[in-house]
């Protein structure tokens, strides 16, 4: 089977994703109920610097065109999106909410990825795009992207190239960002089947930031993740999946040890999850 890489926004995505999921801190409830795999429905509350609010969420998926998603906060937001099925290796992804409306074309076969997707600003009228493209070989991934203002594509705001190698157990990337002046270097790696372990690099001209991390499991129904980061910030999340009631909790919790109380969390969330999760 020819290897194909990924596109170049999911360059590193196995440690962005160590670092991130899990650690929302965010407070709520939700119930998610699913009918017959095509009909998922989400609903829930959270809490929020603004107060209590509540959401609901309804993904339909067609086996012919793709998944559709509609989603709707008290508050008064709002969004929907589709992704559609790929055919022969091309898939589209249309999202929309009051602020801004994109629209991503995405090709992935045979040692080649692309992708470009167009976002405009309703408020400001103005259209950004960005395009990428990656070519692999043998678990090595080479490409770039760039953006620009669709009215004036000669001048990118943006341009970054990236590099991956992906083998069976391991996952090392080198990707830059802010027109190639900063430069992170990051590893995946599967201990065994428990154990996951990572760390970022991320190089910039005025400081350096180091994370490291990993994942644990305690027990098939329980898995920790901690991380740590070179000034000092330190965080872990506790996820413990019940049988019955069907539910998963989710604890995080960030702290400070360069402040004058370290045992005092900076931030701090509990999530529980009822239902077909």
């Amino acid at each position: 089977m020819a290897f194909v890489p990924p596109q170049f926004s999911r360059l590193g995505q196995k440690t962005k994703d160590l670092f991130k999921k899990q650690y929302d801190y965010k407070n709520e409830v939700k119930v998610i109920s699913k009918a017959d795999n095509t009909v998922v429905v989400e609903s829930g509350g959270y809490y929020q610097a603004k107060g209590l609010a509540g959401y609901s969420k309804l993904i339909w998926t067609d086996k012919s065109i793709g998944a559709f998603e509609v989603e709707a906060h008290s508050n008064g937001e709002y969004k929907g999106k589709l992704v559609t099925n790929k055919y022969e290796g091309v898939g589209l992804t249309l999202e929309g909410a009051p602020a801004a409306l994109s629209v991503e074309a995405a090709y992935s076969k045979d040692a080649f990825a692309a992708s470009a997707k167009l976002t405009h600003n309703i408020e400001k009228g103005d259209t950004k795009v960005n395009v990428g493209a990656v070519i692999g070989f043998d678990g090595i991934s080479v490409g770039g992207n760039c953006d620009f203002n669709a009215a004036n594509p000669s001048s990118p705001t943006d341009y970054n190239i990236g590099a991956e190698c992906s083998q069976k157990d391991l996952v090392g990337t080198i990707v830059t960002t802010d027109e190639l002046r900063d430069i992170t270097a990051s590893y995946f790696q599967t201990i065994n089947s428990r154990l996951v372990l990572g760390s970022s690099l991320t190089v910039k001209p005025e400081s350096r930031i180091f994370v490291t991390g990993g994942e644990y499991n305690l027990d098939k129904f329980t898995t920790l993740k901690f991380k740590a980061d070179s000034v000092g910030v330190v965080g872990t999340a506790i996820t413990h999946t019940l049988a019955s009631p069907a539910a998963k909790v989710v604890a995080s919790a960030q702290f400070d040890t360069q402040s004058s109380n370290p045992f005092s969390p900076q931030k701090f969330g509990l999530s529980v999850c009822f239902g077909d999760f």
